[in-house]
């Protein structure tokens, strides 16, 4: 077998700062990569402009359940073929979060035009969902067909059905998320295409409004959304106010976010689960409200206070590993972990001013996470990044070989490859997996999709972190020299 071409790294244009070789890690080089992964994931037509060489077109004929509206774009969920717009969304608005945020980190690694780029694609993706007024596509592919077969999503033949929600089958936690992603993007272009902000920000009104006015949740409307059923849409609605109120300072989405807050604290019994994900939102939501109210309610920065000490500290629900990690599930473990970093880095950049001191631990253990999961713990998880990444995730797309780029001569690729033990063929770059056990238990096989398989919502936070890491000027070093790292990082033995 010929091998395939791997797509080569964004040029970083800027020149490594001293912080940087201090630190031991290419933050630009990495968040390049993390880019690099959306690109792998996308779904229907692919640009010229296409860095994955082992990608082609794929799932051209995605339909809504008109049967007329093309919902061909966005993303494949994970290591399978399925588009899943609730973590979809979830994933692209902190994508947009991570981007606004940390905007020194994007320049200092000149990734601003690739991030755009990425932005562009998943937000003209969303607005295509919205294929009627009151009409909106939850999901595209059916579970059970899309996981029987192992293949590239360019030779898929099964039929992928689509699933919507509208005023009589209402999805107001999916309908919250994808309001606040395409108001978090709006935010993202309002200086470079003020016009294509607006369009996004229209769409965003609408689906908060049908949203907010049609409550359900979308998983107990669409009956095939069993793989991210969701708990609560109180969290999303706050979160899709959140941003429209961030893009428009209309008061009323404030008064909106509060109302859905509060909701959710009754819904939740005041206290809520530890980690931020596409089922909790509401994390994201104390921030962003304590941020635009400059703390002029204190429960929100209370509530983001409670978070931080819970994942520094490792109380409550949160462990710590031998090796260091901050860990609260044996699902996906890294992904919670890099989403509470995104929380500490954000907010330790909004309370700086006021609370310098505070900002400088809740950074360091932002960095002391993301040190662990590119390879302090003695490998890394980030696939082609660090000493010894993983090269068996679970992804059809990276295991099956091909031997021209794409084409009539690649081989077939079924389950007995998705077996075989030799490494992916191709190289998915930037793609954070599953991750280690409370004992920081690990092993690169294929076959383990709860620690080893890739997923969009996984490396959402991720790359906010690793954004945030290459702006900034800080150090591990001089993080442990202060006594800022509650519990530093060690390699672990059983991770190989």
């Amino acid at each position: 077998m010929k091998p395939v071409a791997q797509p080569s790294r964004p040029p970083v244009l800027c020149t490594s700062r001293a912080e940087d070789a201090l630190d031991g890690y290419d933050y630009n080089s990495l968040l390049g990569d993390c880019w690099l992964f959306y690109e792998a994931q996308r779904s229907g037509k692919l640009p010229r402009t296409n860095r994955i060489p082992w990608r082609g077109d794929s799932a051209l004929g995605d339909v809504a359940p008109d049967d007329v509206s093309s919902v061909s774009g966005g993303w494949y969920d994970a290591g399978d073929h399925l588009k899943l717009h609730f973590p979809m969304c979830w994933a692209a608005s902190n994508l947009a979060w991570g981007f606004i945020e940390f905007q020194d980190g994007y320049s200092q690694s000149a990734q601003t035009p690739y991030a755009l780029d990425n932005f562009r694609w998943i937000g003209d993706y969303v607005m295509k969902l919205h294929y009627s007024d009151v009409e909106f596509c939850a999901q595209v592919g059916d579970v059970n067909a899309d996981h029987s077969a192992w293949g590239r999503a360019e030779d898929m033949t099964m039929p992928r059905p689509s699933y919507s929600v509208d005023p009589n089958n209402p999805g107001s936690d999916l309908l919250g998320e994808c309001a606040a992603a395409l108001a978090a993007i709006s935010i993202v272009f309002e200086k470079t295409d003020p016009s294509y902000a607006l369009q996004l920000e229209a769409h965003a009104r609408d689906l908060y409004a049908i949203g907010s006015q049609f409550e359900g949740k979308y998983s107990d409307s669409v009956k095939s959304a069993f793989v991210y059923p969701s708990s609560n849409y109180e969290d999303d609605l706050a979160w899709g106010a959140s941003w429209l109120y961030r893009k428009t300072g209309e008061e009323h989405f404030l008064n909106e976010a509060t109302r859905w807050w509060q909701r959710n604290k009754v819904e939740e019994g005041g206290g809520g689960y530890l980690g931020y994900g596409w089922d909790s939102a509401i994390w994201g939501v104390n921030v962003q409200l304590a941020y635009l109210t400059n703390n002029s309610q204190p429960q929100w920065a209370a509530e983001v206070q409670r978070f931080l000490t819970a994942w520094i500290q490792g109380t409550d629900s949160i462990t710590y590993t031998p090796g260091g990690f901050a860990w609260s599930s044996a699902w996906g473990s890294l992904r919670y972990t890099a989403n509470a970093a995104l929380i500490a880095a954000v907010y330790a950049k909004h309370i700086n001013g006021s609370d310098a001191r505070q900002a400088q631990k809740y950074e360091c253990w932002a960095r002391s996470q993301i040190r662990y999961m590119i390879g302090d713990s003695g490998r890394s998880y980030v696939v082609g990044f660090g000493s010894n990444p993983p090269n068996h995730e679970h992804h059809r797309g990276a295991s099956c070989p091909a031997e021209t780029s794409l084409g009539s001569n690649n081989p077939v690729c079924d389950y007995s490859d998705y077996s075989l033990s030799s490494p992916n063929p191709n190289v998915l770059y930037g793609a954070l997996v599953g991750g280690p056990g409370a004992d920081d238990s690990y092993k690169d096989l294929r076959s383990d999709y709860q620690k080893n398989e890739v997923a969009v919502d996984y490396s959402a936070g991720f790359t906010g972190v690793v954004a945030a890491l290459a702006g900034s000027y800080d150090t591990y070093a001089k993080c442990m020299a202060r006594g800022d790292i509650v519990h530093p990082i060690s390699a672990a033995s059983n991770n190989v």
